[in-house]
């Protein structure tokens, strides 16, 4: 984010900025899954785990996704 931002700020574009913002908080939804799936097993709490791992794999394609934008 922090690199990133830089980038943006010295070549004076503006205009990704809030692309920069929305992706940060997709990155801290990602690694919310991960932590999730680690501290539910899936087999004493299925829908939880399967939340977590939905939001990591999901979040983490999307990141990626903006990040090359």
């Amino acid at each position: 984010y922090l690199q990133t931002k830089e980038i943006y700020q010295k070549h004076h574009i503006d205009e990704q900025y809030p692309l920069n913002k929305i992706t940060f908080y997709i990155g801290i939804a990602t690694v919310s899954g991960v932590s999730i799936v680690a501290n539910f097993q899936e087999t004493n709490v299925l829908i939880v785990h399967w939340f977590g791992a939905i939001l990591t794999f999901g979040g983490g394609a999307i990141y990626q996704c903006l990040q090359v934008c």
